[in-house]
């Protein structure tokens, strides 16, 4: 398999013995391949910073570690790094730590609990897909927090150029409600390029860095 084709992973997580169980998960995929593991988020991003941008493509979060939390971390290296994806690895079922990732810039939230199976193709979905990697309970509980934290009337609506076209706003709630760009442009009866070229007009006019952002965005839009 040539390099470019290889899905190339840091994993962040104090727990030993977990990251040793993912390495060896993702080490039977012939396409994925885990180039770095830390136990805390200082330690991610220094090894971020050593291997990106050609070495690194995917970072595994996650959330409670010492030295420096994952949400912390997440903020830090996209401020200095904002492609770099960063999915949210955890067991909390609290909306605040949910909230807290897509604020940081994670891209998503995988459950700890997923059988490997399920993660795998969860990880290869966001690859290949731009799939939001993230349950639909997760972002049920992550964007109802996100609601709550609105206050205050809408006082105008937004300036031409930023709102969105209705096959925008069609496509975003087609990824709120968990669906691939490939089932996206399969229902429109459109390309799956065509779908991928709306979503980055989407990110652009909402000024979101990702996709769990852009949802946020729509979610806060309708609880106003």
């Amino acid at each position: 398999m040539n390099a470019p084709d290889m899905l190339r992973v840091l994993i962040a997580d104090d727990h030993e013995g977990f990251r040793r169980e993912l390495t060896q998960t993702l080490a039977r995929e012939p396409d994925i391949k885990v180039v770095a593991d830390v136990s805390n988020g200082a330690d991610a991003i220094q090894r971020v910073r050593a291997l990106r941008p050609h070495g690194l493509d995917l970072v595994l979060m996650d959330i409670d570690m010492p030295i420096m939390n994952g949400i912390d971390a997440t903020a830090e290296i996209l401020i200095t790094d904002p492609s770099l994806p960063v999915i949210i690895l955890t067991v909390s079922t609290l909306d605040r730590d949910l909230f807290a990732g897509v604020r940081s810039g994670a891209v998503g939230f995988l459950n700890k609990s997923l059988t490997p199976s399920t993660f795998t193709r969860t990880l290869r979905d966001f690859r290949r897909n731009g799939s939001l990697p993230m349950s639909r309970v997760m972002a049920s509980k992550a964007l109802a927090h996100l609601q709550r934290q609105q206050t205050g009337p809408v006082t105008s609506e937004p300036p031409a150029d930023t709102a969105l076209t209705w096959r925008e706003r069609e496509i975003l709630l087609r990824i709120a409600s968990g669906a691939h760009d490939r089932e996206i442009a399969s229902a429109l009866v459109v390309a799956e390029t065509t779908v991928k070229t709306h979503v980055r007009h989407i990110l652009q006019k909402l000024g979101a860095r990702n996709r769990a952002e852009a949802v946020a965005h729509l979610r806060a839009g309708e609880s106003a």
